[in-house]
Parts: C-alpha cells; sequence; structure tokens
C-alpha cells in the first residue's frame, strides 16, 4: 500500500492545478527577472508551455523545463522570446 496523508495528496493536487492554470492562460505570470535566474529558470511557465502548443515537437516539460534542455527538446524561440521581453 501506498499511504499518503490527505494533506499532502490535497497539496500535490493545488499544485498541480495551480501549475496548469499558469501554463494555459496565454500570460506569462513569472517576471522576466525570476525566469533568468536559477532555480527559477528551470520552472515552466505560460511562455516555454505555450510553445508547445504552437510547436508540438518542443517543451514537454509538464512543471520544470530541465529536462527539455538535457534531451535538447527546449525550442530555440523561447530563449528569444525571454530576451525580448
Amino acid at each position: 500500500a501506498f499511504d499518503l496523508h490527505v494533506f499532502s495528496i490535497i497539496a500535490l493536487l493545488l499544485f498541480m492545478t495551480l501549475t496548469a492554470v499558469i501554463n494555459h492562460i496565454n500570460y506569462e505570470l513569472y517576471p522576466l527577472w525570476f525566469l533568468k535566474r536559477a532555480p527559477f529558470k528551470f520552472l515552466v511557465g505560460a511562455t516555454h508551455h505555450g510553445l508547445h502548443h504552437k510547436q508540438f515537437t518542443f517543451n514537454y516539460g509538464l512543471y520544470f523545463n530541465y529536462l527539455d534542455k538535457v534531451f535538447s527538446t527546449e525550442s530555440e524561440v523561447y530563449e528569444e522570446l525571454l530576451s525580448d521581453s
């Protein structure tokens, strides 16, 4: 059996829901300075995830984008969008 405390389950579901909303509102809530500094630069925001919908062969990260960097599946356009902002 895999036992989790009810508050752990609630916290996880709240985190998952909040990140899904942030990723799909098509407006970047995170400020530019936030997205350019570790450890925050590894978070997936609306800009990163929006590119996944436009270029479906890139940006697979759900919560964090570091595996996209490791496996070279991060869109080159993402860095350009951050520098233009």
